[in-house]
């Protein structure tokens, strides 16, 4: 089953403006929230972390609609 919306251990930026994000991380890593200058930075940021981590990179304007960016998540064989 795919995920529609984030689950524990993702990364999950939070647009807040056009042009800055907010990262969010998720509730079970030690990881603290971490505000970002722009949005670019937001991303990069979250695509290091979770390519080390095999996570997903998502992103929401409203935390409502969430939409992945990318995933670095390895599946079961």
């Amino acid at each position: 089953m795919i995920a529609r919306r984030p689950i524990a251990g993702d990364f999950l930026i939070h647009q807040v403006l056009p042009w800055a994000g907010v990262l969010l991380v998720g509730l079970d890593r030690d990881d603290p929230e971490l505000s970002c200058q722009t949005y670019q930075a937001a991303l990069a940021h979250a695509k290091r972390a979770a390519a080390s981590s095999n996570v997903d990179v998502w992103q929401t304007k409203d935390g409502a609609y969430f939409e992945r960016l990318v995933s670095y998540r390895t599946t079961a064989s």
